[in-house]
């Protein structure tokens, strides 16, 4: 609605925005399960869960560009998940070229917590109604 409101133009590149969406949606169910069954076992994650997220926030290039990051520190800063998708949303939505490599990089992470977090869950899930 805004982007029609401001009369923006969008590139071509704004059709990957859904394949970027989807890459989140894994990384993000990912996330959830993993703390969803940590949170059932140990009640202190879920004060732990929004300390997390506070920083990972500020650790992702959301309110400031990833060009403010010095230059010896950009490598282990796009260890990050979030700053490959990040970026790739600015890319295709601006038009700025995408970086391949580090959005590659996210999609395979994500997919390691994904991963990760639905074997947890379903490893935890046998207990789940003991612990309720």
């Amino acid at each position: 609605m805004f982007l029609l409101f401001y009369k923006v133009t969008l590139h071509a590149s704004a059709l990957l925005f859904i394949p970027i969406f989807l890459i989140q949606i894994v990384l993000t169910t990912g996330v959830s399960l993993f703390l969803a069954a940590a949170n059932l076992l140990y009640r202190d994650i879920q004060y732990l869960t929004g300390l997390i997220m506070l920083a990972w926030f500020y650790a992702s290039p959301i309110v400031y560009p990833l060009s403010l990051v010095p230059v010896k520190y950009v490598w282990a800063y796009k260890l990050n998940p979030m700053v490959g998708l990040t970026e790739a949303y600015r890319s295709v939505l601006f038009g700025y070229p995408l970086e391949t490599s580090i959005l590659l990089w996210s999609t395979i992470v994500s997919v390691l917590i994904f991963c990760f977090g639905f074997w947890f869950f379903k490893k935890v899930e046998r207990v789940f109604a003991d612990v309720v």
